[in-house]
C-alpha cells in the first residue's frame, strides 16, 4: 500500500470517527441531560438583578446545599450551578464568569481533592463529549491541545455505553434525578431521608477516610486554576469563599489540611469559611454518598451556611480579625 492510499484510509477513517462520534452515538442520560441542567440553571442565574450569590461545587453542591433556604436568610438571589465533580473546574467556572459582577458572592464547597491533580486530568473531563456535541462557541475558544483531547475523547467504550444510552433513553428509562426534580434556584430536592432509605446499608457499610494532607497541593495544576479564578475575582470586586464539602462524621478533618485551605484562599485575596461542626454529619444524614445529604439534612446545613456567609458579606474591615483568621493562622478549629 502507498502512501496515498494509507492518506485515503486514514481521512476515510477520520470522516467515519466523526460521523459516528458527533452526529449519530451520543448518551442522553449522561451527557444530553447536562444540556438540560445548565438551560434551566442559566435561566434562572440570568434572570438576576443586582447583587448575588452564585454556589458553586460538585453533586456535593447540589445535593447538600439549597440556595432555595439561603435566599429568603441573606435576602439577596441566590443560584446552584453545581452539575458534577466529574466536569473539570475551569469549564464550570468559566460558565459562571460571564454572569458575575462586581460586589457578587461566589460560595465554594468544592469536594475533598478538587484542587489536587494534573493537567492530563483537566483535560479528560466529563465535559468534553458534552461541549463537542452542544457548546461549540466553548469548543471554538480551546487552545489546541485542550480542542485535540476534546475532538479524541471519544473511545470503544463511549461506543458501546454510548448505544446503551439510546436504547434506554428509546424506552423512556430515566435517571433518579433529572433537571425536573431541581428547584428554581437549582438545588437538587426530593432526595428525603424516606427515600433514601434503600441506600443506608450500603451507606453504613462503605469505606471512607478524612482527607489527608496531599489531598490540597497549591501547587498543582488544578489549584492554579481555581486560584487564577480567584486573582480574577479579587480583581474585579467579587468575593469568593471557600468552604468545606458535606461528609461523614466518622473521622476528624485534619485542622493542618485546613489550615492550609485556608491560608491559600487568603493568599489569593480571598477568604474561606468552616462550620462548627466542619460540615460533617452522621451517616444516616446522607442519601446515597458521602457528599449528598438527605434533603431534610441539606435544608438545615444550608441554614448554617447562611448564617456564617452572612456574617463574613456584613463583616467591616473595621471590625478587625475574626475567627477565621484564627483558622488559617494556627488551623483552629471552632
Amino acid at each position: 500500500m502507498n502512501i496515498k492510499h494509507i492518506t485515503y484510509a486514514a481521512a476515510a477513517s477520520l470522516l467515519l470517527y466523526t460521523v459516528v462520534f458527533v452526529f449519530i452515538v451520543h448518551k442522553p442520560l449522561t451527557v444530553g441531560v447536562m444540556q438540560e441542567y445548565y438551560a434551566k440553571k442559566l435561566s434562572y442565574l440570568e434572570g438576576i438583578n443586582g447583587r448575588k450569590i452564585v454556589l458553586l461545587a460538585g453533586s456535593n453542591g447540589r445535593f447538600s446545599h439549597r440556595c432555595e433556604t439561603m435566599e429568603p436568610l441573606l435576602g439577596m438571589p441566590c443560584s446552584n450551578m453545581s452539575v458534577s465533580a466529574d466536569l473539570s473546574l475551569d469549564y464550570q467556572l468559566d460558565i459562571i464568569k460571564p454572569y458575575l459582577d462586581p460586589g457578587d458572592i461566589v460560595y465554594l464547597p468544592l469536594e475533598y481533592g478538587a484542587l489536587s491533580g494534573t493537567k492530563q486530568e483537566v483535560m479528560a473531563g466529563a465535559e468534553q463529549p458534552y461541549v463537542v456535541a452542544y457548546n461549540h462557541d466553548y469548543l471554538k475558544g480551546m487552545g489546541f491541545e485542550r480542542l485535540m483531547h476534546a475532538l479524541f475523547y471519544f473511545d470503544l467504550k463511549f461506543l458501546i455505553s454510548g448505544f446503551g444510552e439510546m436504547l434506554l433513553d428509546s424506552m423512556h428509562v430515566k435517571r433518579r434525578f433529572s433537571p425536573d426534580t431541581l428547584t428554581r434556584q437549582g438545588d437538587e430536592s426530593g432526595h428525603t431521608l424516606e427515600k433514601g432509605s434503600p441506600y443506608r446499608e450500603q451507606l453504613a457499610s462503605l469505606e471512607w477516610s478524612p482527607p489527608a494532607l496531599q489531598d490540597f497541593a497549591g501547587d498543582s495544576f488544578k489549584a492554579g486554576l481555581l486560584g487564577d479564578f480567584l486573582d480574577w475575582a479579587a480583581e474585579r470586586k467579587i468575593q469568593v469563599i471557600g468552604g468545606l464539602p458535606t461528609t461523614f462524621d466518622d473521622e476528624p478533618v485534619p485542622d493542618e489540611f485546613i489550615a492550609r485551605l485556608c491560608a491559600w484562599y487568603r493568599q489569593h485575596g480571598q477568604e474561606f469559611m468552616v462550620l462548627e461542626n466542619k460540615s460533617r454529619y452522621p451517616r444516616s444524614s446522607f442519601y446515597d454518598t458521602p457528599y449528598h445529604l438527605v434533603e431534610e439534612q441539606q435544608i438545615d446545613h444550608s441554614r448554617l451556611v447562611a448564617g456564617r456567609l452572612g456574617e463574613i458579606r456584613d463583616r467591616s474591615p473595621k471590625d478587625g480579625p475574626s475567627r477565621l483568621n484564627d483558622v488559617c493562622t494556627a488551623g483552629v478549629a471552632y
